[in-house]
């Protein structure tokens, strides 16, 4: 197993992405990786930035799972529902998912185009924002409204 591979095994556990790089012969687990160093990231500033992701998950997941038998298990459960549980939490789970890394993505929008004000050459990164749309929905018309109002 190459080393960057299994560096990021111990720092970050078992990946469902996959991902490639030109240079390589072999398969990388986790294509944000590749293309961050792709672009010119060094692999331990990636990584680092995986690190921060997954840093506050198990937290985060705690708190999820508090919200799922609360709201959720225990009503089913006193009901005689249990049954129920399985394909409820089928559907559920892509919806969940779904709306954490839409919710995600919108806060870092937000964030980033917060920093830029500070940053060295903050205009070009509102500017990459703007591009991608970051912080940002588009309706039906292509009409795009940003989170926080136009800047």
């Amino acid at each position: 197993m190459p080393l960057a591979l299994r560096c990021w095994y111990e720092l970050v556990g078992q990946v469902n992405l996959s991902g490639s790089h030109p240079d390589w012969d072999f398969e990388f687990t986790d294509a944000l990786v590749v293309d961050g160093v792709r672009a010119g990231v060094p692999l331990d500033h990636a990584l680092d930035l995986i690190e921060v992701l997954t840093g506050d998950l198990d937290t985060l997941a705690g708190k999820l799972a508090e919200e799922i038998v609360t709201r959720i298990w225990e009503p089913l459960s006193a009901a005689g529902r249990a049954g129920e549980l399985p394909d409820l939490l089928r559907r559920g789970r892509p919806l969940l998912l779904q709306g954490a890394a839409g919710t995600l993505a919108d806060r870092i929008g937000a964030a980033l185009a917060e920093r830029a004000g500070t940053a060295r050459d903050g205009g070009q990164l509102l500017a990459v924002l703007d591009e991608i749309r970051v912080g940002a929905v588009a309706d039906a018309a292509g009409t795009i409204h940003r989170v926080g109002g136009d800047r």
